[in-house]
């Protein structure tokens, strides 16, 4: 055991199911997943230090694959300039959200922790006419830009190699758990014949908080059963989900299609499953 960087990052995007696959992978016998998902290090923490980030793998089996989630990591050109200097030959795996239900699946989760105070369309029109003047996505377009994909792979791919990354559908994920899992299992060259008994679970579903202040702090509690009790305790979950307005949801398909397009074009694969979208959140 001793201070390591981690082998694997899961980097996104937000919303697509990253906590349900960092929970799968965390239950294969050859890996070590932080225990605290969503460090952050690259993109938000990176002035905590290095030695601050391996301390979250210096419980880790010497023969362990070590990673962590951080969904942002892929939308954030210096978190993947910081990972590249830090990690070069690190394996990145990714999963994707057909990107109109991530964008709501996304404002729908801010709402609900009070993080956001505007109304979708509102949203939408600043940071379209923001991607208009930029030209690219940025920091004010979190909610638009997280799921422009094809800018997000080619930030990757210009410095990473292709090999070192692995990329999948979420709505391939939902239906096929254990075909994907196996994907990521030969990427990381584990064992590809386990499959965890919580594989196909649904880990991170939208619920609604009891309180904002509890969530927060619940994240400081260092035992991990007694912050999953209080976190149970203090969320209930609210079916059905909302659902995005059929106009928005029309105008959103159509601007995302040319950036799906490219994305295929980028992924060398067609993905039918984004055309219509499931609208569960």
């Amino acid at each position: 055991m001793g201070a390591r960087f981690p082998d694997f990052l899961i980097v996104g995007a937000p919303r697509s199911g990253t906590t349900s696959l960092a929970r799968y992978l965390g239950a294969h016998p050859e890996v070590f997943m932080a225990e605290q998902k969503e460090l952050r290090f690259f993109n938000e923490h990176y002035e905590r230090g290095i030695d601050w980030y391996k301390s979250h793998f210096e419980n880790a089996p010497p023969a362990a694959m070590c990673g962590e989630a951080s969904p942002r990591y892929m939308s954030t050109p210096a978190a993947l300039d910081r990972i590249r200097q830090h990690i070069p030959d690190v394996k990145l795996l990714a999963t994707l959200r057909n990107p109109t239900a991530r964008a709501w699946s996304g404002f729908l989760t801010l709402r609900e922790r009070k993080l956001e105070t505007r109304e979708f369309e509102e949203i939408v029109a600043h940071e379209v006419a923001v991607l208009d003047r930029e030209g690219r996505p940025t920091a004010e377009t979190r909610m638009i830009g997280a799921s422009l994909y094809a800018w997000n792979f080619r930030d990757m791919i210009e410095r990473f190699d292709r090999s070192q990354i692995s990329t999948t559908i979420f709505e391939r994920m939902v239906e096929d758990p254990a075909r994907t899992y196996r994907q990521f299992c030969s990427h990381l060259e584990i064992d590809e014949s386990f499959e965890p008994d919580i594989l196909g679970e649904r880990i991170n579903p939208y619920v609604e908080f009891r309180s904002v202040r509890v969530r927060s702090a619940a994240r400081d509690i260092p035992n991990r059963f007694a912050r999953r009790v209080v976190e149970r305790f203090n969320t209930r979950r609210t079916p059905p989900v909302p659902t995005i307005p059929a106009d928005m949801k029309r105008d959103l398909e159509r601007f995302f299609a040319p950036h799906n397009a490219e994305l295929e074009k980028l992924l060398g694969m067609r993905i039918p499953e984004w055309d219509p979208f499931d609208d569960d959140a």
